[in-house]
């Protein structure tokens, strides 16, 4: 599937016609056990292309208490109704107050996502949502809630 295609005045050659679509939520919290997991539209697809990257980050992550097993957020991109993602981007709980510091999957702070090229690909109309999650596991609330959380999806549109 070719990609649209600009020159450039500098000697890095061409760039391609690329978007960011981030959806930002700043008051979601891990605080509590179970689960908060909501599907958000982002972006109607003004023509054809595919998705090529995602990513999250935290403002901080939720942190080990005594019974709280687990906090992990992470997050996943739909066409329409279809999965996009093998892996998922994801961020864990920190160990502890120190260590709870703003994390993102795309400088070394998580899992990062993993795009099937198979189901990656969308067509003019297209809705892009992200699936994001707020995990805790245990019989306890977290130590700290996790808070802040943004999803970003890069989306590389075809040639016209």
């Amino acid at each position: 599937m070719p990609s649209n295609t600009f020159l450039s005045q500098d000697a890095a050659g061409v760039t391609y016609d690329e978007e960011v679509v981030i959806f930002a939520f700043a008051q979601e919290s891990s605080a509590l056990t179970g689960s908060a997991a909501a599907s958000v539209p982002v972006k109607i697809a003004h023509r054809a292309g595919r998705v090529v990257g995602c990513f999250i980050g935290v403002a901080t992550p939720a942190t080990s208490a005594s019974g709280f097993v687990s906090g992990t957020v992470d997050a996943g991109v739909r066409i329409n109704s279809a999965a996009v993602l093998s892996t998922n981007p994801s961020i864990v709980m920190a160990g502890s107050a120190a260590q709870a510091i703003r994390k993102s999957t795309n400088a070394g702070g998580g899992v990062s996502a993993v795009v099937n090229a198979g189901s990656a690909a969308f067509v003019a109309g297209a809705q892009i949502s992200v699936d994001w999650n707020a995990r805790s596991v245990g019989s306890a609330a977290a130590g700290a809630a996790g808070s802040g959380l943004i999803v970003g999806v890069l989306l590389r549109y075809d040639s016209v």
